[in-house]
């Protein structure tokens, strides 16, 4: 199955929480507890979805895993698809997420108690980025979403997300949590390169 993206403002990739969101839509039926994706490196074109692992190693962006109703645990592979890339992109100012946050950097937490035009998951990922930004200001390099555990899917309604950062690997990947409405949904993993 082909997955096709714009880019988000000015750059030249597509961004994690576009390829999860693109999955949580055409899933969204079948996807009913313990979400995991991978991601192994960006991805510059468009994304080919298969159940298949493929010989194209260098090619597989992500692994991505849940657990159906039925208790069926479905595996899919996200192919770069070098023959298709995005051609347009779109207006997307993070910004618009992190002024309405509230940073605790002793309690290394931010929360986000006003909802905005953006999904669930672009809130999450901006705001954690925010936060790891913040809490390690004299680090260099480029924080990237490189993985992410949901418990469940994300309710409809939302009011309240919070991050708590809970681990650091010597910024190789960092660990936070993710609560909604203060209930624990799960983990998000950032990487510093």
């Amino acid at each position: 199955m082909n997955l096709n993206f714009k880019f988000k403002g000015n750059r030249n990739y597509i961004q994690g929480p576009d390829i999860c969101n693109q999955i949580f839509s055409l899933y969204k039926e079948d996807f009913y507890e313990d979400f995991e994706i991978s991601f192994h490196s960006l991805a510059h074109n468009n994304i080919i979805l298969s159940q298949e692992q493929l010989k194209q190693q260098d090619q597989l962006k992500f692994v991505c895993k849940f657990k159906q109703s039925d208790d069926a645990i479905k595996t899919y592979y996200g192919y770069e698809n070098i023959f298709s890339k995005p051609n347009t992109s779109y207006v997307y100012n993070e910004e618009e997420i992190t002024d309405y946050a509230i940073i605790n950097l002793q309690e290394k937490s931010i929360a986000l108690k006003q909802h905005s035009v953006f999904t669930p998951l672009e809130e999450i990922v901006a705001l954690n980025k925010y936060l790891v930004s913040n809490l390690f200001k004299e680090q260099t390099g480029k924080w990237y979403f490189t993985k992410l555990q949901l418990k469940k899917p994300f309710p409809k309604d939302i009011k309240i997300i919070k991050i708590l950062l809970k681990n650091n690997f010597n910024f190789l990947i960092v660990k936070s949590e993710i609560y909604i409405e203060n209930e624990f949904y799960g983990n998000i993993y950032f990487s510093l390169k």
